[in-house]
């Protein structure tokens, strides 16, 4: 097919749409499409950068594989801490935790299961 038979990657359209950008291109003969330069900087894709394709129905979505805006360090750790401290919390709970022994403290016994809905 002959480029004078059709639009070869050019934009032919641009909807701003509150904070999602939508931008319709054509695919290439190899089936490549090009990413606009403002979605690359917001999104701080580089060569190299594994992307994700998703099936949404009616749409595809690109997501890039690494993390939007990763935590430092310092922040990772604090929440590692205070996850693991949370975590101390439930289980001391646990531990402390009256243990039911006695069958009859729940208001039942295995011996009315067995009898449930049956006409003797």
């Amino acid at each position: 097919m002959a480029d004078s038979d059709r639009d070869v990657g050019c934009a032919v359209d641009r909807v701003e749409n509150s904070d999602r950008i939508s931008i319709m291109d054509k695919v290439t003969d190899q089936l490549q499409i090009t990413i606009p330069q403002s979605l690359v900087n917001e999104f701080g894709i580089v060569p190299g950068d594994e992307m994700s394709y998703q099936s949404t129905g009616d749409a595809i979505r690109i997501v890039p594989k690494k993390p939007r805006h990763a935590l430092d360090l310092q922040t990772r750790l604090a929440l590692f801490d205070q996850a693991t401290e949370r975590q101390a919390t439930r289980q001391r709970k646990v531990a402390t935790a009256p243990i039911q022994s006695d069958a009859t403290d729940r208001g039942w016994t295995r011996e009315n299961l067995y009898h449930r809905g049956r006409a003797d």
